[in-house]
């Protein structure tokens, strides 16, 4: 289940791995079709956003050894464009989300950037990790506050839409209904590991004459382990063992036999000791809380959404295209330089 908010500093989540490099051809020419001069990278509404701020991402990743790597090999120049694309969609979602919160009142004080930090600190375990984390990611002070500050913001508009995401009683129930054998139910169960179908179909047969189940594990199981222990298991819960053997046991009732079932150990013979079930009672808030957490994150989705589709958003068409449906910044293929007027080495085409 998703936490209410990540410990996670909003610096890494957010984390974009960049090359200054790619941004130099960028720089070189003057002004776009669009009509946004060299400095500019995109326009907002009424907000700028530079290409000095893009520059800056970029330098954050100059000693990316994997991904310089990967650039060397880029001959096509596209990873380039990707990548300045990522920044300049960052940018400006960071920019309709500052809008945005704008708009519903709500502001970063210094001293909410201030908890803000301090919250991160404890979470990682104290200020030495912080500022580990912090020179690790490569972000100066300046960019570690605007993230904090845009952290502040979407928290503030999660909390302002948290009124409008509901959960109802007969969501929890369904939710119960839907997810009980998977998540709800837990067993104690025993095995025995055979070779063959064959040799399982044998250990049936004898259970069926009356063998004891733990005789035998000790006799025939080629799982060492558990056959030491009659082929307890202990306690079975979901995730915990391959699809096939998981299926079985959690479907089986107490007591019950069941086999042969193949994996890629084997052939299991297995025996359900016992069995336990969360009733929707002791797990409705658990269920409710988590449900809310998904509706509070559909709910900013769809905020960020509808700010990206009603937003006035000019991009320089060297760094790509504004799609807002996905609202993100589409990288074009690069013109090829020879047809590039006047020897300019910029890396796109018009938008």
């Amino acid at each position: 289940m998703t936490a209410p908010h990540d410990q996670r500093p909003l610096i890494v989540r957010t984390r974009i791995a960049l090359l200054a490099a790619g941004l130099l051809a960028v720089l070189a020419a003057g002004c776009t079709p669009s009509g946004i001069g060299a400095s500019t990278a995109a326009v907002v509404n009424d907000r700028e956003i530079s290409v000095g701020q893009v520059r800056r991402l970029f330098e954050v990743a100059v000693s990316q050894p994997q991904l310089a790597q990967q650039l060397e090999a880029d001959e096509g120049s596209q990873l380039e464009l990707q990548i300045q694309a990522q920044v300049l969609t960052q940018l400006v979602t960071t920019t309709l989300l500052e809008q945005g919160a704008a708009e519903l009142g709500i502001e970063a004080t210094t001293e909410d950037i201030r908890r803000r930090r301090e919250q991160l600190v404890r979470g990682l375990g104290g200020e030495e990790e912080f500022r580990r984390v912090v020179r690790q990611s490569g972000f100066t002070p300046g960019q570690v506050r605007d993230q904090l500050r845009a952290a502040v913001l979407q928290e503030g508009v999660e909390r302002r839409l948290q009124a409008s995401a509901k959960v109802t009683d007969a969501e929890v129930r369904e939710f119960y209904r839907a997810n009980r054998a998977d998540r709800y139910v837990r067993v104690s169960a025993r095995h025995i590991l055979v070779r063959t179908r064959a040799a399982a179909r044998r250990v049936l047969d004898r259970l069926g004459r009356g063998a004891s189940f733990a005789a035998l594990a000790r006799e025939v199981s080629v799982d060492e382990q558990s056959a030491r222990r009659g082929g307890d298991l202990g306690r079975i819960t979901p995730g915990r063992t391959v699809p096939a053997f998981e299926r079985a046991a959690l479907g089986a009732d107490e007591g019950e036999v069941v086999g042969p079932v193949r994996t890629r150990f084997g052939y299991h013979v297995i025996e359900v000791t016992g069995r336990q079930e969360d009733s929707l009672a002791e797990v409705s808030a658990e269920i409710r809380s988590e449900l809310e957490q998904a509706e509070h994150q559909t709910a900013l989705s769809d905020w960020l959404a509808t700010q990206a589709r009603e937003a006035q958003v000019t991009v320089n068409p060297r760094f790509g295209r504004w799609d807002p449906e996905s609202a993100q910044v589409v990288a074009e293929s690069p013109v090829p330089r020879a047809e590039q007027p006047g020897g300019a080495t910029s890396q796109s085409s018009g938008s």
